[in-house]
């Protein structure tokens, strides 16, 4: 939210060191936040320049909205977030992060 002014490089840092995966939200490029795309994108960027761990998601306030997220991937496809960092990207991802996989 452009609204509230907050460091992304630290808080990148911050969320790679201490292994937690931060949000690319897909409502953030039209609904909820208006003027959030120059902010996702460069949270974007500095993710896949550190390697911290990033999940998608839809943020979906409606149903027919929930699992909508061609704004948030085209966001990471740009920005050079390989799928092996998404940690959604697939279950076995999701449950190896988790430390659910064994």
């Amino acid at each position: 939210n452009p609204i509230f002014s907050i460091d992304l490089e630290t808080v990148v840092d911050a969320a790679r060191i201490n292994n937690t995966a931060l949000e690319i939200n897909n409502t953030s490029f039209s609904i909820s936040r208006k003027g959030s795309i120059p902010n996702c994108e460069k949270l974007a960027a500095l993710i896949a320049v550190k390697g911290t761990p990033v999940v998608i998601g839809s943020d979906a306030h409606i149903s027919q909205m929930v699992g909508i997220f061609d704004d948030a991937l085209t966001a990471i496809v740009k920005a050079g977030i390989p799928p092996e960092q998404v940690i959604n990207s697939s279950l076995d991802r999701l449950l190896n992060f988790l430390g659910l996989d064994e």
